[in-house]
């Protein structure tokens, strides 16, 4: 697998889409080895993913439950007084 981002630029011709020549200058290029591969991640490394992702999100939940439970302590605490 190669990444589209990693494409070489075209030239200012080629800006109507050809599927034929697309083809061919994949070829070529597959065959000079210039595109490099990408890293497909496997599904334990998306599990990783996921699970740190969980973990940021939570954690900053907490962290806005905290900060709203100030603010409503504030508020109640100072119109009591």
């Amino acid at each position: 697998m190669v990444s589209l981002l990693r494409f070489p630029l075209k030239k200012p011709g080629e800006k109507i889409k050809i599927d034929k020549r697309d083809a061919l200058n994949l070829a070529k290029l597959l065959k000079s080895q210039d595109l490099p591969p990408i890293y497909v991640p496997e599904p334990k490394d998306e599990t990783v993913r996921d699970l740190s992702h969980a973990r940021k999100t939570s954690i900053k939940d907490l962290k806005d439950a905290k900060y709203q439970l100030k603010a409503l302590l504030l508020r109640t605490t100072s119109t009591a007084k």
